[in-house]
């Protein structure tokens, strides 16, 4: 619309908490959420991580104890309880969280907020 409204993604909304309503049992799609809540706790872990070992300059982390070696333990113990959880319903979760991704990756959307990546090669020519 005009106004910026994601309307797609209010009907998509829609759609999956209807189908979620429609299974009945909230035991049945648990294991499946808390897998999405996992993936975006590890992936903070692993960006966190990321950005330290990068040195971005825009990266100044104010945590008096922060550690990368803990972020990236962080990550790793997610990615362990999803599959003690659940090894199927984890492959499945990562699966439709990298469609997610590699959608949002060929629809390239004009923002840039940079990446790790770039940040180490800024570093790399700064130094």
């Amino acid at each position: 619309q005009s106004d910026g409204s994601p309307i797609r993604g209010y009907f998509l909304t829609y759609i999956v908490s209807g189908c979620c309503i429609l299974i009945g049992s909230l035991n049945a799609i648990a294991p499946l959420i808390s897998m999405f809540f996992m993936i975006t706790y590890g992936l903070i872990n692993l960006s966190t991580f990321a950005l330290e070992m990068s040195k971005s300059p825009s990266w100044r982390p104010q945590f008096k104890y922060f550690n990368k070696w803990v972020s990236f333990f962080g990550f790793v113990l997610c990615l362990v309880i999803m599959f003690l959880t659940s090894w199927y319903i984890a492959l499945a979760s990562i699966g439709i969280a990298a469609l997610i991704y590699y959608y949002i990756h060929l629809r390239d959307p004009d923002i840039n907020w940079g990446s790790a990546n770039q940040a180490r090669e800024f570093y790399d020519v700064e130094k």
